[in-house]
């Protein structure tokens, strides 16, 4: 029996009617007492200019802005919150669904009438435990594959520390009114002509460092499956 899990990895503004997302100006997304960007005074790249005069720009992954944990959002099942963020995925909690929604399921393609329908709630249920699925697929190959160490061991569990409750799942905004949150994570906008040079010495020790992790993957080798081509790759780069 298939569902919607692929279908609903973005929550877009509009996700009940289908319909375009209208734009939102990025500098409606800034901090309360920001003022718009000052490219004469500033000239390089920056979003908004903060209340103590500083240039900042948001934090972009794949190009989208990225909620702050707590931010409330409403989502394509009901409202809730980012309770945490990684590599712009957001884990939003359910805290009100919406009861109206009916989200059809199809025996084996979307092509034919849905067999039948389930609720917002069911929904979230099956992504977490998808999402839960995979974890527990990731834990089991990293014991199996890499043995059951106590660093492994770990590892493991950290990663069976992520899993989600009924009400949760994982989510990536991607543009729009960003769920109608208003708080995004931002740092100063740097000058890329101030950034310091590096000296001769120190671009030495840096490839004498990527060379030394170089040759301990390429020992690895004779101990792991490394994927095709990667060993081969840094053999060429690295004359060995």
């Amino acid at each position: 029996m298939t569902n919607s899990l692929a279908q609903n990895s973005n929550t877009l503004s509009t996700p009940k009617t289908g319909d375009s997302m209208s734009f939102t100006p990025l500098f409606s997304f800034a901090p309360q007492g920001s003022t718009s960007p000052d490219f004469a005074k500033f000239p390089y790249n920056h979003d908004f200019i903060d209340s103590e005069g500083v240039p900042r720009s948001f934090t972009r992954v794949r190009g989208h802005l990225v909620p702050v944990v707590g931010a409330e959002v409403m989502t394509a099942y009901g409202l809730g919150y980012v309770e945490r963020v990684n590599a712009g995925l957001c884990v939003v909690r359910i805290v009100e669904f919406d009861e109206t929604l009916e989200i059809p399921q199809y025996s084996d393609t979307a092509l034919r009438p849905p067999t039948h329908y389930i609720s917002a709630s069911t929904m979230v249920s099956n992504l977490a435990d998808a999402y839960n699925n995979a974890l527990m697929l990731e834990a089991s190959w990293l014991l199996q594959r890499m043995g059951a160490s106590k660093s492994n061991q770990e590892k493991a569990d950290r990663l069976l520390d992520l899993a989600l409750d009924s009400d949760q799942y994982e989510v990536r905004f991607a543009g729009g009114d960003y769920g109608g949150a208003t708080e995004f994570y931002h740092s100063r906008a740097i000058n890329p002509n101030l950034r310091a040079k590096r000296s001769q010495a120190e671009i030495d020790a840096e490839r004498a460092r990527l060379k030394k992790l170089a040759d301990s993957l390429l020992d690895d080798a004779d101990d792991y499956d490394v994927p095709e081509g990667i060993a081969d790759e840094l053999a060429e780069v690295f004359g060995e």
